[in-house]
């Protein structure tokens, strides 16, 4: 991997739902480019990750990469119920590497792990969502 590619996420987005699939919504980045997950010389856009549709025990992929890292976020919803934002950083700003999920609903477990929280590339990140247990 050349330099410019040396700073490199890929988050693995795994749906555990029964039902429906996990859309992507309002997708920002700054500082890098999203890219095929299968073809790293394919830039994608915003709206082409906005489009992307996991299916019920599916994993959708999505990859970014920049010389000096990326920061980006996106949410995750289920039907018409936002399940999460997802917000990662490795720039080199605060944090050396950071993954979190924010604003999540209590409809949904969502458990996110996996990343290098060194300075470098944040590497691969799984998150997997699953209904939440009721109560």
């Amino acid at each position: 991997m050349d330099n410019y590619n040396s700073q490199w996420v890929s988050l693995h987005i795994r749906d555990h739902l029964k039902d429906g699939e996990i859309t992507v919504q309002n997708t920002v980045i700054e500082g890098g480019e999203f890219h095929n997950p299968e073809d790293r010389r394919k830039s994608l856009t915003e709206e082409d990750i906005d489009e992307m549709k996991i299916s019920s025990d599916g994993i959708g992929e999505i990859s970014a990469r920049g010389r000096r890292g990326s920061e980006g976020r996106l949410d995750l919803f289920h039907g018409d119920t936002k399940i999460c934002e997802l917000h990662w950083e490795n720039r080199g700003g605060e944090y050396e590497n950071l993954v979190e999920v924010l604003d999540e609903s209590d409809k949904y477990r969502i458990e996110h792990g996996g990343w290098s929280p060194q300075a470098g590339p944040l590497g691969h990140v799984f998150v997997d969502i699953s209904a939440a247990k009721k109560k």
